[in-house]
């Protein structure tokens, strides 16, 4: 059942000593590290940073990881975290130069709670046999069927073996940051009605994990069902966006992060009304997208 799990305050964390870069053929460059929540004398957390470069990427990152743990989504808890950039010394120089940072110069990250310090992933996920039995393994787990219907709500282009972990007792979803990202345009009109039937009628390219499921002929039904039990909390998913856009940050950058990371929310919430129809769109093409909005007083 979903619940309200966001704090009075916005989850900033800060970078408390070098971290170490996670090896692997990645997009962008990630480090795992120990942050603590900033402007605070509270415990530190082991964390995934990941340098994300654009203020959507991060805010969309940020949102999508709220509303999946809010919808009982296993996705790993988010926040931003503020690095020093003296303690990043595996930094690319690209990535330094192009990240976002705070007036008085620290950089502006992403970061995700680590699970597992040792998670279990391939050694070689080029090779087709692992990938393919990565999938199996994805496929015949229950998070295979709540992945698909998460994914497409919010129409998630980008789920692939890599971005799926298991921690030796359940699969764990993450990377988001291109989730929605054709809309980018709509936030600034969310309030118009145009554009909402816009941000709900949207769907992405793919969705690889209904796309693997079909492929298996796994039980498309199940999809269906997750997306029902999604739907039942829309209403609920406004207090949840009530809750964040409370969140404030003295610096004009993470603000405005915050700022949009409600945009990207309140965008979810939108489209979580849908859900039944965006899947069955997606897994059976009888549904017509007209039906997807429609006018309280219509």
């Amino acid at each position: 059942m979903a619940e309200i799990l966001v704090d009075q305050n916005a989850p900033i964390f800060e970078l408390m000593s070098e971290p170490t870069i996670v090896v692997g053929d990645h997009i962008n460059t990630v480090w795992r590290g120990l942050a603590c929540p900033y402007g605070t004398n509270e415990a530190g957390a082991a964390l995934i940073i990941k340098a994300l470069l654009t203020p959507l990427a991060l805010a969309t990152e940020l949102a999508c990881a709220i509303a999946g743990r809010y919808l009982g989504l296993p996705v790993p808890a988010p926040s931003i975290v503020l690095c020093d950039p003296e303690l990043l010394t595996q930094i690319p120089p690209g990535v330094l130069q192009g990240s976002l940072r705070t007036a008085d110069g620290q950089l502006i990250y992403y970061g995700s709670q680590l699970i597992f310090e040792h998670p279990i992933r391939p050694t070689s996920t080029l090779n087709p046999k692992v990938i393919e039995r990565i999938w199996a393994k994805v496929c015949a787990n229950e998070v295979a069927p709540s992945g698909a219907a998460w994914d497409e709500l919010v129409a998630n282009p980008d789920r692939h073996h890599e971005n799926l972990t298991y921690d030796g007792e359940r699969w764990w979803l993450y990377d988001h940051d291109k989730a929605l990202a054709s809309l980018a345009d709509l936030y600034a009109r969310i309030t118009e009605t145009e554009s909402r039937v816009a941000i709900v009628a949207h769907q992405a390219p793919r969705n690889q994990i209904a796309s693997e499921m079909e492929r298996r002929r796994c039980d498309m039904a199940q999809v269906g069902q997750r997306s029902k039990t999604m739907s039942r909390s829309a209403k609920g998913f406004d207090l949840l966006v009530s809750s964040v856009e409370k969140w404030q940050n003295s610096d004009v950058r993470v603000n405005s992060v915050l700022v949009l990371a409600t945009d990207v929310l309140r965008s979810i919430g939108f489209r979580l009304p849908a859900i039944e129809l965006l899947v069955e769109q997606r897994i059976n093409t009888k549904q017509n997208l007209s039906l997807l909005w429609s006018e309280p007083d219509a």
